[in-house]
């Protein structure tokens, strides 16, 4: 196997001081791929088109599902060096489905005047990419972070760490039991715990009548 402390002790990280971003999980999980020899069990580049339940087989098969869609394949290179892109059907026969898309790239708007302009972050990625350009340190102004899910918490641990000051705006009230951080156990998640610890002891309530319980944390 290749476990995630090991490989980042190849990458000269220290992982018990040094938080692994999403962006080095994402690139943990491609050399896991490779290492072990995956490559012919991952479909990438696809878009799935349709799921349909197939029914079983006369020689006593079980039902199983379909899976169709289109996969991109590169060509032909061209003269400039880039290669024409062609999408090509495919389908295939699975007994179990796991629908685990994700929601990263269709970010939640909040409609408010200024979101569009450049400084402001819809994704972690986005966050990263400014800080990898040198645009986040210590002497920034602070980071306005909205929202009380796994993004935001990424978001605040990402600009904590660089000592950046930061001001946490959420909507639910801390001991909300549908707040993921009430539901993930805290000895496999202490980071997490960590930013609802902060919430938890920091936080202003903006409007002491707004049943939304609207806070700000500020640390």
């Amino acid at each position: 196997g290749l476990k995630l402390k090991d490989w980042m002790r190849d990458k000269r990280r220290n992982v018990r001081n040094d938080r692994a971003t999403p962006a080095e999980i994402a690139s943990y999980y491609e050399h896991y791929v490779s290492k072990m020899n995956l490559e012919q069990n991952f479909a990438c580049g696809t878009t799935v088109t349709a799921v349909t339940r197939e029914s079983g087989q006369q020689d006593g098969s079980p039902p199983c599902w379909r899976v169709s869609g289109l996969q991109r394949r590169h060509g032909e290179i061209l003269g400039d060096g880039c290669s024409v892109t062609e999408e090509v059907p495919f389908s295939l026969l699975a007994h179990n489905v796991v629908l685990a898309t994700g929601t990263h790239d269709v970010p939640a708007r909040l409609g408010v005047d200024g979101e569009s302009l450049p400084f402001v972050c819809h994704s972690f990625w986005e966050l990263e990419a400014a800080i990898a350009r040198g645009e986040l340190d210590q002497s920034a102004d602070p980071v306005l972070v909205v929202g009380a899910g796994l993004t935001a918490a990424d978001a605040v641990l990402a600009a904590h760490h660089l000592n950046t000051s930061v001001c946490h705006a959420f909507r639910r009230s801390v001991s909300d039991p549908g707040l993921i951080f009430n539901q993930l156990p805290k000895l496999l998640y202490p980071e997490y715990h960590k930013v609802h610890q902060m919430m938890t002891q920091q936080q202003h309530q903006t409007d002491p009548s707004d049943r939304a319980q609207k806070s700000l944390g500020k640390w």
